[in-house]
């Protein structure tokens, strides 16, 4: 791709996360059979996010990278803008900036590298938009491209024209993230005496080197809440270099000049609408089109393949390192563990992407010495010394965030992540994610397409998260006293991509302080009086399993007459937990049309002891929720005065996404389980008639 510039290409591979919180279905109001799903309107639910405070969601974060392609010679921030639901508009326009021309012609050479040149006008329609907007910044690679601003003016309401001076256009260089080090800097433009109204015009040229040599590739999305008169790209390559198109919601014309090739795409929306949140990225829906100058995945890989074996060599000293780690291993499997868990644990995650480094990785040799590395490293560093034990990999190209489409066309725009593929054990591995035990990936890594580097059928597909991969078994007694005050303590087990995940939290919480996560967890649940603590296993440690404890006490009594639920406490899983299920279970994907769904299982056990001077009202009933992918059963003891319930439900879904039917009947099963575990309690004198 030679357009680095995007908020997607600069990360390409660079492993770069931002940060989300993954709250619960709150409420809803499901049918009286929340088991029968034929006659039920989804639509007619009633939900409400959770109220508390977030910390209990927030240690469930899971990465995402944007993946919107920036538009040529627009700002990123016009579009940031115009998707912020704050965002001051113009009663007429409806928008806060309104793109009046944009025109990109794209000059495609036989080598791969490109120039295109840009021409935009941006009209500013609220006092919002002239504070933000009315200092334009374009990024680029310093490395692989250069950019020229030109013919930059304002034009006011009344045609007048004041020039941008030239020691007004200022160099800059780009904010990203930390642990991310790039060559990345933005051209500013100071337009003068810009008011509401006031249209900014100017043209930029941009020049690119590919970071595969010899390839161009293009991706773009245009979100309809983005309101353009007229906009225009064109593509002009050599005949001997045609370019392949897959596109959505643009009509691509073709046409032949001699030994030149022109593509054209004309777009205009002067109804922008403002779209519901989806959780998978804008690649993966709405307007979009790809480009690509390389006819297949294959060949884009044998291209790209050099890049990489190159940097893996086996040095004496990634020989020695690898005999040190594997001493006394019996076997390849168990030299591919130890050798996984010492490169997740001594690698420290840190991503310089300067020139072709956004793709390309460094040595083993150095990443070993240096003692740090991106996700490409980590990659590379396994490979080597899987190779230096004799134990076959390939490095693999995964999107390990919201990117689910794959593009018709070869490119590694929808990409952002490299793990390792092991052949002789059938498993990939991910020493990135410094959590899952081998064997295992983290939950978003599942049911992904994948390029494998150096396979004869470079596409592929990571597999399906089964039930049996993510479990989570808890246990929480629960006493109360004669005053209504509650002492509980509680355990739990998670297995398989669970035991990551937990790991994650564990690492979470222990950076936030885990008095201040307990209390913050507590408050969640509404349990303000409440004080307690966790204690965590150590993480360093990718073992199959990891166990976690809490335990907490109440300074207040419960109105246990008035009905209350059991208190989850510290409980950090239950049954309807979007770290168990994923986003399916995420209330703010509700308009979602197609969310990830994780397979897993969960078993619950709750015990709470009555004072003697109290006995329970009734025993609630059992409960059954079933769908075509989740099955969760709830059964009710009493043994003198200790109440137990057993709650276990497991999801079992064959696709990583959920849509139609089956996203409509996971969710209703959801909203049930979570009505189950509201169960109301009553306790009355044990001397009362």
């Amino acid at each position: 791709m030679n357009m680095v510039l995007s908020r997607a290409t600069y990360v390409a591979l660079a492993c770069v996360f931002v940060l989300f919180t993954t709250p619960h279905f709150a409420s809803a109001q499901a049918a009286d059979d929340p088991t029968d799903y034929s006659d039920q309107d989804y639509s007619g639910a009633d939900y409400a996010g959770d109220e508390a405070p977030d910390v209990l969601s927030g240690l469930y974060d899971v990465a995402l990278t944007p993946t919107t392609e920036a538009i040529p010679g627009v700002p990123a921030a016009a579009i940031d803008l115009a998707q912020s639901p704050t965002a001051s508009t113009s009663p007429a326009a409806g928008v806060p900036a309104r793109f009046l021309v944009v025109n990109n012609h794209f000059d495609i050479h036989s080598d791969g590298t490109s120039t295109v040149t840009s021409h935009v006008e941006m009209q500013l329609l609220s006092p919002q938009a002239v504070s933000i907007l009315a200092q334009p910044a374009l990024a680029y690679s310093d490395s692989l491209q250069s950019l020229e601003i030109r013919n930059a003016y304002t034009l006011k309401r009344d045609g007048t024209r004041i020039p941008v001076a030239p020691d007004a256009i200022l160099v800059r260089q780009k904010a990203v993230p930390s642990p991310l080090f790039t060559d990345l800097k933005e051209k500013v433009i100071l337009f003068p005496n810009v008011e509401p109204g006031d249209t900014l015009v100017y043209d930029s040229v941009m020049q690119s080197r590919p970071p595969i040599p010899g390839q161009f590739y293009f991706g773009l999305h245009i979100p309809r809440v983005i309101e353009i008169d007229n906009e225009t790209i064109t593509f002009s390559t050599p005949r001997s270099m045609p370019l392949n198109f897959d596109s959505y919601g643009f009509a691509v014309q073709k046409s032949t000049d001699g030994d030149e090739l022109t593509y054209t795409i004309h777009y205009s929306n002067r109804t922008p609408t403002m779209e519901f949140p989806q959780f998978l990225s804008d690649f993966d829906q709405g307007q979009r089109v790809f480009a690509s100058t390389t006819g297949n995945f294959d060949a884009m890989i044998q291209a790209y393949a050099p890049m990489v074996a190159s940097k893996l060599e086996v040095t004496p000293r990634i020989a020695e390192k690898a005999d040190e780690i594997t001493a006394g291993a019996g076997d390849h499997r168990e030299q591919a563990r130890r050798l996984y868990e010492w490169v997740s644990a001594h690698i420290r995650y840190v991503a310089l992407v300067f020139g072709d480094g956004g793709v390309a990785p460094h040595s083993a040799d150095a990443i070993l010495a240096n003692g740090y590395g991106d996700c490409k490293d980590h990659a590379i560093l396994y490979s080597a010394l899987l190779k230096a034990k004799g134990i076959a990999s390939e490095p693999v190209i995964i999107n390990a965030t919201n990117g689910y489409f794959l593009p018709q066309v070869p490119q590694l725009l929808t990409f952002n992540h490299m793990i390792v593929w092991l052949p002789e054990f059938g498993i990939y591995a991910d020493t990135t994610a410094n959590s899952p035990p081998f064997g295992e990936l983290p939950p978003f890594e599942y049911g992904k397409p994948v390029v494998r580097v150096g396979a004869s059928q470079a596409l592929q597909h990571t597999p399906v998260l089964r039930e049996t991969e993510s479990t989570y078994s808890s246990s929480t007694v629960l006493q109360l006293d004669a005053y209504g005050r509650l002492t509980g303590t509680h355990r739990a087990v998670a297995t398989g991509a669970m035991a990551g995940v937990m790991r994650t939290v564990a690492n979470q919480a222990v950076a936030r302080g885990l008095d201040a996560v307990a209390a913050g967890v507590l408050r969640t649940r509404k349990m303000e009086t409440a004080s307690g603590s966790y204690s965590f296993s150590p993480t360093t440690e990718l073992t199959p399993q990891y166990v976690y404890s809490g335990h907490y006490q109440t300074s207040a009594g419960l109105e246990t007459d008035q009905g209350f639920s059991l208190p989850e406490g510290l409980n950090l899983i239950d049954a309807y937990s979007p770290a168990l299920l994923g986003p399916v279970a995420d209330v703010r994907y509700l308009t979602s049309a197609a969310v990830p769904c994780f397979s897993g299982t969960v078993s619950d056990d709750y015990q709470l002891v009555i004072p003697a001077d109290k006995r329970l009202v009734s025993i609630p009933q059992d409960a059954v929720v079933t769908s075509t992918n989740i099955d969760y059963r709830a059964h009710w003891t009493l043994d003198g005065n200790t109440l137990s319930v057993h709650r276990e439900m497991h999801a079992h879904f064959d696709k990583a996404l959920c849509t139609g039917d089956t996203l409509r009947q996971a969710r209703l099963a959801i909203i049930a389980v979570q009505k189950d575990y509201n169960t109301k309690l009553a306790l009355v004198s044990a001397h009362a008639s």
